[in-house]
Formats: C-alpha cells, structure tokens, sequence
C-alpha cells in the first residue's frame, strides 16, 4: 500500500486552467449499524447539507492530457498522500490550539487580568488561522487526479 487517500468526486465546473469538484458521499453510511458512532458517517451527513467544491489547477494537479478530456458531470478519482493528509490535519487543529494556548499562558505569565487573558487567546487563534492561510499555498499539496470516468452521453 502506497498510503494515498483515495476519494471519488463529480466535476462540477471547468474555468480556465482550473476544474472544479465536489467530492462524492460515501454511500453505505445509512445501512451501516456503526454510522452514528464512525467518522465516516457522521461526515457524511455533515457533507451531505453542504460539499464544498475543491478547485484543481492544471499546472499544479491535473494531468494536462486528463484535464483536456474533463466535463462537467464526469467523476474522478482523487489522490491524497497521506503524509500530506497528515500535515494538513496537524497544521489546521494543532496550530490553533497550541497558539491559544501558548497567547493565553503568556499573558498569565505577565500577570494579566483574566479577561486580557481570554482576549489574548483569541488573539493567539487569529495568528494561527493567518499562519494557515499564508502556509497553506506552500505546504499543503493539493488533491490530484488519479483516473478519470466519463459520464454516459
């Protein structure tokens, strides 16, 4: 096993260099006895009210020969490494919550009221979410199309 995540997704829309998907719901869920209790299904009745769409940019993500065979309604394979998966996950809830924390223990440490303290955690999650924003572009890799399977026409 190779250790890419893999995941099934419709294309929705096609704008210059860039194809847009939704990734797809996992489709045993209702039948499932453990899906009120596994990630998995309670996922996708999350993302069942609302996917969002992921934008692919050829140059990063696409095959070029794949991406001039794309249209909308045709489905796709998606591959994520799952080291990749990994240091998304850890940058996106480890980040915040140690800069919370890290903001908040200093203003203590200081000897800050406990309100300066409360203000200053949130202080701390507004640089981790600007931090995620600005490594996101360099570190985290985008999906990429694995195979692709045309709609019946």
């Amino acid at each position: 096993m190779d250790g890419t995540l893999w995941q099934r997704a419709e294309v929705v829309r096609m704008s210059g260099d860039t194809v847009w998907v939704k990734p797809c719901l996992a489709t045993g869920c209702a039948q499932c006895q453990l899906s009120s209790t596994c990630g998995q299904g309670v996922l996708a009745r999350w993302a069942g009210r609302q996917r969002a769409e992921i934008a692919l940019v050829r140059n990063e993500s696409v095959d070029h020969l794949l991406f001039d065979q794309l249209m909308p309604g045709d489905m796709v394979e998606l591959g994520v490494s799952g080291s990749h998966f990994v240091q998304a996950s850890a940058l996106q809830f480890v980040l915040p919550l140690l800069s919370m924390v890290f903001f908040a223990m200093l203003a203590e440490y200081c000897g800050a009221a406990d309100s300066l303290v409360a203000l200053l955690a949130f202080v701390g999650l507004a640089v981790a979410l600007w931090m995620i924003s600005w490594w996101r572009r360099p570190v985290l890799k985008s999906p990429y199309i694995h195979r692709v399977f045309p709609r019946a026409h």
